[in-house]
């Protein structure tokens, strides 16, 4: 059996589906509940994303003693964490988040 090679025009159809990842730095201290900050697409959101698979009330990114922490508000669509969805997870520098379709990578952008 011969192996044929990849179609490149499938590959790069593959690539732009698959949406970039914006880096999300640790923001300052506390959002606008004094806790964490808020993203999804309401409005009222620390952190407001566009993106209609991100529910309204998404994710919420707070520091506690141990580091940060991203933990789910109830999304339609999931927030996942390298791969695993999660509740609730610690975030280290260079994880990868996807909360609806929109990637992230977490870290300071150093």
């Amino acid at each position: 059996m011969l192996a044929t090679a990849p179609n490149p025009l499938l590959a790069r159809v593959a690539a732009l589906r698959r949406p970039r990842a914006i880096r999300l730095a640790p923001p300052p201290r506390g959002g606008r509940s004094g806790f964490g900050w808020v993203i999804g697409r309401s409005r009222h959101c620390d952190l407001v994303l566009g993106e209609p698979t991100v529910s309204r009330l998404h994710a919420e990114l707070r520091e506690e003693k141990t580091g940060w922490v991203i933990a789910d508000l109830g999304s339609t669509n999931g927030t996942w964490v390298n791969g695993w969805r999660v509740q609730r997870a610690e975030l280290a520098a260079g994880d990868e988040v996807v909360l609806g379709a929109q990637r992230f990578v977490f870290g300071d952008q150093s």
